[in-house]
């Protein structure tokens, strides 16, 4: 039983036991599904917080509002981060929002 929201790795895990399934991953190297930030595509720390925050517990309305608080200069950041929002894929947001912070650990 899971409750939601779940994360998509708990889900897939569920899926696996439940059907007795088997992944098969590739074994390629691993590659960051996004570029490096270009200059000016990064987030200032608390925003940056407020993002991952509200990603971690899954708050779609919060990611929304926070999306929506980015700079006119940073459409192309906010597009992206909204598509992942959309696709409910709130690890891959916040691993995102962590590599385009300013001043965050990587």
């Amino acid at each position: 039983m899971l409750s939601k929201p779940c994360r998509e790795a708990e889900l897939l895990e569920a899926i696996r036991r439940h059907l007795s399934l088997e992944y098969r991953y590739s074994a390629g190297p691993a590659r960051s599904s996004h570029p490096m930030p270009l200059p000016g595509a990064c987030l200032l720390p608390e925003l940056g917080a407020r993002l991952r925050a509200a990603a971690h517990v899954a708050d779609d309305e919060r990611l929304n509002e926070l999306i929506a608080e980015l700079l006119p200069e940073q459409a192309g950041m906010a597009d992206e981060l909204q598509r992942i929002a959309d696709r409910f894929a709130y690890d891959e947001l916040e691993n995102l929002v962590q590599a385009r912070t300013l001043g965050a650990p990587t």
